[in-house]
């Protein structure tokens, strides 16, 4: 009777732990990066351990502000008529994503292959799919990769 109590209480420390890392995928590292996709494909991306702003001009004109801060990103604003998109909880997991689904924008975390082969910060302008980056920040995306 003890015996099967000890088995029991194992078997549910197992579950537990097997729960914690299906549930809790590996934390982000330095080689988090969240990529940004526009149509499906994707135009740039950023480092999750740098702090900064960007705006984001999408093919139907409009845009999005999407927000790094402390290892995570949000979309601070978007002129979108839903803002669906702006309510979305941070993220800073791989696999973790917002969607703005009128600006057919997708934000998702990825993690880095390796740090050496990785992209520095301002990926889009070594990029020749990423579009042009100003000084601020702002990027729109060429005509070859939209279709229009």
């Amino acid at each position: 009777m003890k015996a099967d109590k000890i088995f029991i209480s194992i078997l549910i420390l197992i579950g537990l732990g097997l729960s914690a890392v299906i549930y809790f995928p590996r934390a982000t590292g330095s080689g988090s990066r969240v990529e940004v996709r526009i149509n499906g494909t994707a135009v740039t991306s950023y480092p999750l351990s740098s702090d900064r702003t960007e705006t984001i001009s999408c093919p139907d004109g409009g845009s999005n502000t999407l927000e790094i801060i402390d290892g995570a990103a949000r979309m601070k604003e978007a002129d979108c008529p839903d803002n669906v998109c702006v309510g979305m909880h941070r993220i800073s997991k791989p696999g973790e994503t917002i969607v703005c689904l009128p600006h057919k924008l997708v934000l998702a975390i990825v993690q880095a292959e390796s740090d050496a082969g990785s992209p520095g910060p301002d990926a889009s302008s070594s990029r020749p799919d990423a579009g042009s980056s100003g000084s601020n920040g702002n990027f729109s995306v060429p005509d070859a990769i939209t279709g229009r």
